[in-house]
């Protein structure tokens, strides 16, 4: 980043601020530029002096008095020049940190949930069948995720035939104050339970405060008991009193800057060398939405077998694309015609989000993930996005350190559970000791097989 500041500072003001005329510290800019010749001649100049210096220890090396007054000139000296270069390094940095804007690590929505001084403790809970009051409630909400969105309840019922229980609360004056989304699962190998939101990252309930989560967990609570479930699965980004819950789970997030040029150089040579190496193939990156599913499908498919985990539908993946064309986008990685990489991407607000991405296993030498990830985080800047949603892992595992090394923060999350009288915690995740023989003879099962026996599986998995 110095380089390029140093190199053409207008075009580094203009990357960063849009304009020179808002750029509001461009006289602190100037000053530091003006002061660096100045300080580097000095070093310069110093350095020479020292030089000097030292070859005179030779010829004084039989006068004791002369070497001990050329020792405290060389300490002088040395002191000099060590006070210069701590003067170069802090109006250097001082420039690096001009040039990037501090924000938050996380989009507002992750902020925790604020009282909007509702002390009306009178709160009637509905079920509700009609998204227009529902939608106007998540979409004015600061909080919400992209998948409060009501349009969900209908979609994951048309993709996997889950029963789905959308949950209104109103006030006193009949006023919308909270929401939860709740989808029903109901399989012999798994059991009967409901999850908010399931398939995805984020859910839980949406509210103007914490009585009113109260009020609809303890709704949600009788209904539970109503209808068998043995659990109710939350997953939040913040803390629910009285629930149980656990956080093994972060989501990976970065914050991004006006430019990809200010990213890029905020990445070190490190991960820029990683995502060179995929140059040597010529490939080439695709954004569009359903011309490009065939081709996402085929990667997607193949790198879920060689996980050793069952793969959605295609039809899943084409209704998100056809409810949602303004947010969702799809990413293809092409080399001599044949897809590589692919990716699904998810906007909302001011935040970009990879809830898939995959590569096949004979790019891997050439780091074809990460030049597409490089080429999406482009798309993110360009799109004029404020964070980027690397999604979910494990805390320290391999995708989290791979995600960490861009720059992302990890954010973590309370999956919180409603349960019945002394039930455990579920254990349904793939890090279960027990599902690891059924993840070895998956990665046995040709693609082709997988395709048709995972999406009647995975559609009980949320």
């Amino acid at each position: 980043m110095l380089k390029n500041i140093l190199k053409d500072p207008q075009t580094a003001i203009l990357n960063t601020w849009g304009s020179l005329e808002a750029c509001t510290c461009a006289e602190e800019i100037n000053r530091i530029l003006s002061e660096l010749p100045r300080v580097k001649k000095d070093i310069k100049k110093v350095k020479s002096q020292k030089q000097e210096k030292a070859s005179l220890f030779k010829e004084v090396k039989g006068d004791p008095a002369a070497l001990e007054n050329l020792k405290k000139e060389m300490q002088a000296v040395s002191q000099t020049l060590n006070s210069l270069e701590a003067e170069r390094k802090h109006l250097e940095s001082t420039l690096v940190d001009l040039f990037t804007p501090t924000s938050a690590e996380f989009p507002p929505r992750f902020d925790t949930i604020s009282n909007r001084d509702n002390t009306n403790t009178g709160f009637s809970i509905e079920e509700t069948h009609t998204g227009e009051e529902w939608d106007k409630y998540v979409l004015a909400h600061p909080q919400a995720s992209a998948y409060h969105a009501y349009a969900w309840k209908g979609l994951i019922e048309q993709s996997f035939g889950h029963r789905s229980v959308y949950l209104l609360a109103r006030d006193s004056e009949k006023n919308c104050v909270g929401v939860l989304p709740l989808t029903a699962f109901d399989s012999r190998l798994f059991g009967c339970f409901a999850v908010s939101v399931p398939f995805f990252n984020y859910g839980g309930p949406l509210t103007d405060s914490p009585a009113i989560t109260k009020a609809l967990c303890e709704h949600a609570r009788a209904l539970m008991q109503r209808e068998n479930w043995q659990h109710i699965e939350l997953r939040c980004t913040e803390e629910l009193q009285d629930l149980p819950s656990e956080s093994r789970k972060a989501s990976m997030i970065l914050s991004l800057p006006k430019s990809f040029q200010l990213l890029e150089d905020a990445f070190g040579a490190k991960v820029r060398s990683q995502y060179k190496i995929s140059e040597k193939i010529n490939p080439h990156c695709f954004f569009g939405k359903t011309e490009l599913l065939d081709d996402f499908y085929r990667v997607f498919s193949r790198n879920m077998r060689d996980l050793g985990t069952p793969v959605y539908g295609k039809t899943f993946f084409k209704n998100i694309l056809d409810t949602f064309p303004d947010q969702a986008t799809l990413v293809v990685v092409k080399a001599n015609n044949k897809a590589l990489g692919a990716a699904f991407l998810f906007g909302y607000k001011d935040m970009l989000e990879i809830p898939w991405a995959s590569t096949v296993k004979q790019a891997n030498k050439y780091n074809i993930n990460m030049w597409m990830y490089k080429n999406i985080l482009n798309f993110a800047i360009e799109k004029d996005y404020g964070w980027f949603d690397f999604g979910r892992s494990t805390i320290d595992a391999g995708t989290f350190k791979f995600k960490k090394q861009w720059g992302a923060k990890p954010l973590v999350h309370y999956w919180h559970y409603i349960l019945n009288e002394g039930s455990a915690l579920p254990q349904m995740n793939p890090d279960n000791p027990k599902y690891k023989l059924a993840i070895a003879v998956w990665k046995r099962i040709p693609v082709s097989i997988t395709k048709l026996i995972g999406p009647p599986l995975i559609k009980h998995i949320p």
